[in-house]
């Protein structure tokens, strides 16, 4: 009878000299309605106008940032945009930041926030976490 051991191998996180990367996958979930709108305040936006009857999909991106010590290491980093279809948002995409794994700190924190496409100029948190 043949006996099988499970080898195990440890690195150093100072050892690794890859840019740091996350990968995005998907999220899931029905977005809430805020609450009822003014007339006059949706008759006067024309993109609030237009979210109304076209409120079963919208489009959002994720923004990356690493944080240490309450200050952000590098810009934050985005993901492309997606339409939302079916209750699931699906990028599959990898988020590079140009900082090497090797040089962040201990205390390093990833704070990834999903933002809402307003208009064309203008993008409106729906959420995060750290």
């Amino acid at each position: 009878m043949s006996s099988t051991k499970k080898e195990f191998k440890f690195i150093l996180s100072r050892d690794i000299k890859d840019k740091t990367r996350i990968k995005i996958c998907n999220l899931e979930g029905k977005r809430k309605r805020e609450g009822q709108i003014p007339v006059d305040q949706w008759i006067d936006d024309p993109f609030l106008r237009h979210a109304l009857f076209n409120n079963q999909y919208t489009d959002v991106y994720i923004t990356c940032v690493l944080y240490s010590d309450g200050r952000a290491l590098c810009l934050p980093e985005q993901s492309s945009h997606r339409p939302f279809t079916n209750n699931l948002y699906r990028w599959e995409e990898m988020i590079v930041f140009p900082i090497r794994y090797s040089e962040l700190p201990a205390n390093t924190q990833l704070v990834i926030t999903v933002w809402d496409v307003y208009s064309p100029r203008s993008a409106i948190p729906l959420g995060g976490t750290t």
